[in-house]
């Protein structure tokens, strides 16, 4: 017998009201969704609005998931039109003719970028194997930084060093990183 997976039993709690299953359900897909949005929009707060613009909309929306495709691909679909819907603002915005070609670009870009569930999966592991791969002190630092908002001024007082050092440390790891992704996804044959 066929158990439904725990994102289908949270979905179907979360369309009868259930916010905890919502909450669940947020909490598994978030950084998918926000790495998506991040790769469409110029700067990570505007990221992080659009992000939860994509969860608001799903939960007002809950009742329209029917089930017939996955979770992370209803999701990612409300994020593709959140996004098109946040450059089409800042689109009627703009004053400035090179903002509109660049913004222009980015909506073509959102446009061509077909969400791949499995891609996307293989990046995320190639990322995870890889930041088990760096020393403690790189991936402490990298934690800090993007996990826990900590500034390179923060970072670099805590260990004593300036925050220009802690910046082109975090430079060098963030090269690192994409390096071995890129050759993890390349060794397996499956670059995306």
């Amino acid at each position: 017998m066929n158990r439904p997976s725990v994102n289908e039993t949270d979905m179907n709690l979360a369309q009868h009201g259930s916010a905890e299953a919502f909450e669940q359900i947020v909490r598994s897909h978030q950084r998918c969704v926000r790495a998506f949005v991040a790769r469409h929009v110029p700067d990570l707060h505007t990221a992080d609005e659009v992000s939860q613009e994509v969860f608001l909309a799903a939960h007002r929306n809950l009742a329209q998931f029917s089930g017939r495709g996955s979770i992370s691909a209803w999701l990612m679909g409300i994020a593709r039109n959140q996004v098109l819907t946040w450059h089409r603002k800042r689109r009627s915005r703009s004053v400035n003719s090179l903002d509109e070609m660049l913004d222009t670009a980015a909506v073509q870009g959102v446009l061509d970028d077909a969400f791949d569930d499995e891609a996307e999966s293989r990046r995320i592991d190639a990322l995870k194997s890889c930041l088990q791969s760096l020393d403690e002190s790189s991936r402490d630092m990298i934690v800090q930084f993007y996990y826990q908002s900590e500034t390179a001024d923060g970072i670099g007082a805590r260990l004593g060093k300036p925050p220009g050092t802690i910046r082109m440390a975090l430079l060098r790891i963030r090269r690192k990183l994409r390096m071995c992704i890129d050759g993890k996804l390349t060794d397996t044959g499956r670059l995306p």
